[in-house]
């Protein structure tokens, strides 16, 4: 906990967190609007760091794209002792965060694209 607090001295960081325990928000379209919502609020001040935080692998995978530095990974235990992954990472910038997004989001477009366009039948008239 120092290292997290010595890395942020002197500056404010955005946080968001944990929304997928709120079970009013925990699915989609839900989920995903208050995510964006939350997110698109912390990147217009692009000098503050953002600090974010997944239980899921494919989420993590995303972040990466954007180059974040990893605060946690490891599990955090649930109510009903389970056990969950938990990633907390940090972006310099919220730039940054939306240049990983928008790269992978752009290469996922094209590849769709391309296989829809690979599967579309011919409209030839013989």
């Amino acid at each position: 906990m120092d290292a997290i607090r010595r890395r942020f001295a002197g500056r404010r960081p955005y946080e968001v967190m944990c929304l997928w325990m709120i079970p009013e928000v925990g699915g989609e379209p839900a989920g995903t609007l208050i995510w964006l919502m939350s997110v698109s609020h912390c990147v217009p001040d692009s000098r503050r760091p953002l600090v974010i935080s997944t239980v899921h692998e494919k989420i993590y995978r995303l972040y990466e794209h954007g180059h974040p530095t990893l605060l946690y990974g490891g599990v955090i235990p649930l109510p009903d002792g389970s056990e969950v992954p938990k990633y907390v990472l940090t972006f310099d910038s919220g730039v940054r965060f939306v240049g990983g997004f928008a790269s992978v989001a752009v290469k996922r477009l094209g590849n769709t694209l391309a296989t829809r366009l690979r599967r579309a039948p011919s409209k030839r008239h013989t």
